[in-house]
């Protein structure tokens, strides 16, 4: 098997790939390169996107992660376009998108999408949940992580203790446990 490069800039990701995959012994290359990201209503159409132009253009087997945060009470806005909304909203505007609605559950999908240069992508997507809270608490890395409570914590992520929440991602972020088996068992 070639040794697939795995394109990501974020630390995070980076980090708990090595954590997973290291404890498979799958080796992989990493390389931050900018990768275009399509106007999509899903996280699997884009990731599908990104690893196949990225695949095509190293000419090598990538490893693409995109995640979405679909608000249930907004109609699933705004899914795979989280980094932007992060960007350009503050959690006071995130709550205010939310002000009336009942239903403020999110669901959470993970995406990783292998492929080899010329071929489909191969897909591992995971699902993980929470809720919006009514009030910002605490400092996060993002706007969300200041209203998000996911349903196996009892704080707001921005609150949570880093290696607690990272230990979590570690085990339940199972896209990352489902590629490395599928590499190893070709």
């Amino acid at each position: 098997m070639t040794t697939p490069t795995f394109i990501t800039g974020n630390a995070t990701k980076l980090r708990l790939a090595s954590a997973v995959w290291g404890k498979y012994n799958l080796k992989f290359e990493h390389r931050k390169i900018e990768v275009p990201e399509i106007q999509a209503e899903t996280t699997e159409e884009v990731a599908t996107f990104s690893a196949e132009w990225a695949a095509n253009e190293l000419k090598k087997p990538v490893i693409i992660n995109d995640v979405g945060y679909y608000f249930e009470g907004l109609n699933g806005f705004p899914g795979p376009y989280i980094k932007y909304i992060n960007k350009w909203l503050t959690s006071q505007d995130l709550l205010n998108l939310m002000n009336g609605k009942t239903n403020r559950r999110i669901e959470i999908q993970d995406v990783l999408a292998y492929c080899e240069p010329g071929k489909e992508p191969v897909l591992f997507t995971c699902k993980l949940y929470a809720t919006i809270m009514e009030k910002a608490e605490g400092k996060g890395n993002n706007p969300i992580d200041e209203i998000m409570l996911r349903d196996d914590f009892d704080k707001v992520q921005a609150l949570l203790d880093s290696e607690k929440t990272f230990e979590y991602f570690t085990t339940n972020v199972t896209c990352y446990h489902d590629l490395a088996k599928y590499l190893l068992n070709g």
